[in-house]
């Protein structure tokens, strides 16, 4: 949009050639004073030279006069003489109109251009109007070529000696107006391009600058007012409608941009600059295929500057779900442009979409190292290096360097902002894959003091919490670790209940372990009554069959373990198999029953225990004594 910005620009001087007192030239990159050429023919002309070059000579450094004296018939005559002088500033009188000043403002390259006539009165006892609009001319040359410092004081000496009601105030006040905005003094710019709106015959462009300077303060609704009395003194221009597009656009008035733009095209269908613009309020309006088709329009004009249209184009193929086609334009738009850290950015992210972790990884890292001021993107890659740690070979020297590069990232984003709770979490799940739980558990517990509802960081902390505690032999530790876990999960619960229900089993088994059998068969049967057709696996339908027999209802407890023998593990089939066996024999009172799983258990190679085995080998006699007794 800066871009559209500066050829609106532009164009507004082109187009203010044909206005009073208006320079039509771009700024020169020369750095010398600008040359005023004073032309006059003769006949009284000659006698108002001798007043024109004094008044010249008030300016000082502003510029310097060179009087041409001579026949000055038409404008062609005194653009020739100018050229011949390598003028700046051509002040000539017609001597058709010997009361008139008229003005060029040329390029340094000498090109033709329109003459501009003021209506100001040269004759007459009272000079000011003359010093005032040689000083006005001169403020306008040095305002056109980047001069404003000069220009600022020539204006000022304009504004100061002109008459209350004298004409060119409007035009001094606006030059004036147009420095200040250069030199970033919005204030001052504001204060001398309202004053200059205030006249009820100021021109569209007096009104198109204020606006500009209350958008850049923020002031929307002023800037589109201030547009709009521009648009109603110039009305159906393309480049004002495309202007105000984006005022309106600005203010968050998307549907009265598009209606801009729809007008400035039909005017202007070529304008790829007002195609890309469009395609961008598309793009707002979630109309993307439609933004697509501007964009394709434009690159069909084959633009000699065709990346912001293949970076648009880029967004638009991401939007539409087509990762590979904007892999091609966004890597095309990186080699035209790759100081822009917004390309590499959006590369990343499409090839994040087309599962190209390792490609994601290089451009995120080529965006900083060309904006390292994009220091948001260091947690995007301590999630992109743990996630390629995790498809690379588990313990190879490949992943445990990712590991590493997730951790160093994710410092660096803690680094630039700590309260980045993202980096948090990643930091802590490549530390736990490192084997360090302590400095990992700091990390969940400070992330959810930042974001209590962030499901990721509670979820690993309840996984966390519960394999403290099943490893802690201090049986009140074991206990606090293990309720901490189930807070956890319980916050997951109240945070979106049908997106983690199916952690009820989970839950329930570590009631299983705390001894809260009533409140794990709760969780195991509100479980069931959300998923029926669910099938629990072994170590779910053990932890059942431990809360039934915890409970008291054995019967369910034996149907429990006896499934729970089918598993895949053979570690927990035994754990089943003893359990039956003791339930069996000592709650259902089948000790024939029991000493049959009891012998299975032994023979089977469930445990190299000796005290252990010499207990349950006692018995498993003492079971098959009382059957056959």
């Amino acid at each position: 949009m800066h871009t559209h910005r500066s050829v609106t620009l532009l164009l507004a001087l082109i187009l203010m050639a044909i206005f009073p007192l208006l320079p039509v030239a771009a700024q020169s990159g020369n750095d010398a004073a600008p040359l005023i050429l004073v032309a006059v023919p003769g006949g009284e002309g000659e006698r108002l030279a001798g007043r024109l070059g004094a008044a010249f000579h008030l300016l000082g450094s502003a510029g310097s006069a060179r009087h041409y004296s001579g026949p000055v018939t038409s404008v062609d005559a005194a653009l020739r003489a100018g050229r011949y002088f390598n003028a700046t500033v051509i002040v000539w009188i017609a001597p058709d109109a010997p009361t008139d000043l008229r003005t060029t403002v040329r390029g340094w390259a000498a090109v033709p251009t329109t003459a501009i006539t003021g209506r100001l009165p040269l004759a007459g006892p009272d000079s000011r109007p003359l010093v005032a609009a040689i000083h006005t001319i001169v403020g306008q040359a040095l305002t056109v070529y980047g001069q404003c410092r000069p220009a600022v004081s020539s204006l000022n000496r304009a504004i100061t000696l002109a008459p209350r009601r004298w004409p060119g105030l409007v035009e001094a006040r606006y030059y004036r107006g147009m420095c200040y905005m250069q030199a970033g003094d919005l204030p001052h710019a504001l204060e001398d391009l309202d004053a200059a709106r205030s006249s009820a015959d100021a021109p569209w462009y007096v009104h198109h600058a204020a606006a500009w300077v209350y958008a850049d303060l923020g002031q929307y609704p002023v800037a589109l007012a201030a547009i709009d009395e521009a648009i109603t003194r110039l009305p159906d221009t393309s480049d004002l409608l495309a202007d105000r597009a984006y005022f309106h656009r600005q203010a968050g008035n998307n549907t009265a941009a598009l209606t801009d733009l729809n007008r400035a095209i039909a005017q202007q269908p070529e304008s790829i600059a007002f195609r890309l613009s469009r395609a961008e309020v598309l793009t707002a309006l979630g109309r993307y295929r439609a933004a697509l088709a501007d964009v394709e329009a434009g690159l069909a004009l084959n633009p000699p500057d065709r990346a912001p249209l293949l970076f648009q184009r880029g967004l638009l193929y991401l939007y539409l779900n087509r990762p590979t086609a904007a892999v091609d334009d966004l890597r095309a738009y990186t080699t035209l442009r790759p100081e822009d850290p917004s390309g590499w950015i959006n590369l990343g992210q499409a090839h994040e979409r087309s599962g190209e972790t390792f490609s994601a990884i290089q451009a995120y890292e080529t965006a900083l190292s060309v904006g390292p001021e994009a220091t948001y993107l260091y947690s995007t890659l301590a999630r992109l290096y743990y996630e390629a740690a995790g498809v690379l070979p588990t313990g190879s020297p490949e992943a445990e360097r990712h590991l590493e590069l997730a951790e160093l990232a994710a410092t660096a984003a803690l680094n630039a902002y700590s309260q980045d709770a993202t980096a948090l979490l990643y930091r802590a799940l490549a530390r736990l894959a490192r084997g360090d739980d302590t400095l990992a558990l700091e990390d969940l517990s400070a992330g959810i003091d930042i974001a209590p509802d962030m499901d990721g960081l509670r979820y690993n902390r309840a996984v966390l919490y519960a394999h403290l505690g099943e490893a802690a032999l201090d049986r009140a530790e074991r206990e606090r670790l293990l309720r901490a876990a189930l807070e956890d999960y319980a916050a997951l619960l109240r945070l979106d209940f049908p997106a983690y229900s199916y952690l009820l089993p989970t839950i329930g088994a570590l009631y299983v372990d705390l001894g809260a059998y009533e409140e794990a068969i709760e969780h195991f049967a509100a479980y069931d009554e959300l998923y029926p057709a669910a099938r629990p696996d072994q170590p779910e339908t053990l932890a059942r069959a431990r809360a039934y027999d915890g409970a008291g209802r054995y019967t369910d407890a034996a149907a429990a373990y006896t499934r729970a023998l089918e598993g895949d593990s053979p570690a927990l089939a035994c754990q089943a198999r003893l359990a039956l066996a003791i339930l069996t024999g000592r709650r259902l009172s089948r000790p024939a029953d029991a000493a049959v799983l009891l012998r299975d258990y032994l023979t089977g190679g469930c445990t190299r225990n000796p005290v252990t085995l010499a207990a349950l080998e006692a018995l498993h006699h003492s079971w098959q004594g009382a059957e056959s007794g």
